[in-house]
């Protein structure tokens, strides 16, 4: 009876680690402003985020010259096969094609055709120096105020303390960005018109997360984790303790517990690790972005796969210390047998009451039993 209910318990609070690693990673890096920023003031010296903040720069400048990005691109692409196939072809030639008889009759396409040599200058020189703008890190302090707005924002929106913006958007100010790149093309004959822009508080975000995203389960989720981690850290320890002392097999509740904790350890940190390559690749296309949310998790994901290698370590050694025990305990019986069968050879215990026969002091044998 009692092994049976330290077992249940024991089996409770293996369970419990599920969330407890987990929930004590979010609670001392994803829910701390300053942890926050620090992580992100580090992936700013990579050069896949550099280029992912300099293409949301470059899709703030296509909105500046007021034209359409996707389709400026498409066009693009639709011109380079023809410049590759006639080398002879000069960049001016690539840059003006000659619109057709068809294309003439549209207004829209003829002012596409028009705007192309101002997108591929945003496509290549903008981006090119915004990037560069980024990694001489002299915009850090701005990005990083940028990021801590960003996550306070994300804070009072978890806590349910105030709504997300009116799109249920939590996002990051790129404005400083914005306007050092125009600063920087002032001087370039295509995009030097665009320097006079003048740019809105609000108008240059990066959108970090909606509120909408999974049907809002993980805003609920990540509400009610930091209390679910503290009841479940605490559950793990007194659940687990009391199977210790109560299980009058307690080597046996050590190891079992011990690998069982582990191996979700193991699990969890290992799941975490393949979530990157699933993600980027089933849920996110565009390679820029792809390969700037790779550079963030690994930041990001490190401390918790860490967390959970030294939970598996620990509960390691106490799996050890239960199979210990049971060696130790087990060595101990057979020894405590082996001294007894010594002492006993016939199999009895001398020390007990045995039946004497009334003949055994008068030197007549037995007869006969009748």
């Amino acid at each position: 009876m009692r092994y049976g209910i330290a077992s249940a318990m024991a089996t409770v609070a293996v369970l419990l680690t599920i969330i407890a690693g987990p929930g004590w990673f979010a609670k001392h890096n994803l829910y701390e402003t300053d942890v926050v920023v620090e992580r992100v003031d580090t992936t700013l010296d990579d050069e896949r985020v550099q280029l992912a903040i300099a293409e949301k720069v470059s899709d703030q400048l296509f909105l500046l010259a007021g034209i359409d990005r996707d389709a400026a691109v498409e066009a693009i692409e639709e011109t380079d096969p023809e410049a590759e196939a006639d080398p002879d072809a000069t960049s001016e030639a690539s840059l003006f094609p000659t619109p057709t008889p068809e294309v003439e009759e549209n207004d829209e396409t003829n002012d596409l055709l028009a705007d192309l040599p101002i997108a591929e200058a945003i496509q290549s020189v903008a981006t090119e120096r915004a990037a560069l703008i980024v990694a001489s890190n002299r915009l850090d302090p701005q990005i990083q105020e940028a990021v801590r707005q960003s996550h306070e924002e994300f804070l009072e929106v978890v806590d349910g303390t105030r709504p997300p913006n009116s799109e249920g958007e939590v996002t990051i100010d790129l404005e400083p960005v914005v306007v050092e790149t125009l600063d920087a093309i002032a001087d370039d004959p295509i995009l030097g018109f665009l320097s006079t822009s003048e740019v809105e508080i609000g108008d240059s975000t990066f959108i970090v997360a909606r509120e909408g995203q999974g049907g809002g389960v993980w805003w609920g989720m990540l509400e009610k984790f930091p209390n679910w981690t503290n009841l479940a850290i605490f559950g793990i320890f007194v659940l687990l303790g009391g199977a210790i002392i109560l299980s009058p097999e307690r080597d046996r509740i050590m190891l079992t517990s011990g690998v069982g904790i582990a191996v979700i350890a193991l699990v969890i940190g290992a799941a975490s690790w393949a979530a990157r390559p699933i993600v980027s690749t089933v849920f996110i296309r565009d390679e820029v972005t792809r390969d700037a949310y790779e550079a963030v998790y690994v930041v990001l994901s490190k401390p918790l796969i860490s967390l959970e290698v030294r939970i598996a370590i620990f509960a390691a050694i106490l799996a050890a210390i239960g199979g210990i025990l049971g060696f130790y305990l087990d060595w101990k019986a057979e020894r405590a047998l082996a001294e007894e069968g010594a002492e006993n050879p016939n199999g009895y215990d001398p020390s007990l009451p045995t039946y004497r026969s009334p003949f055994g002091d008068s030197g007549i044998p037995p007869g006969p039993q009748r």
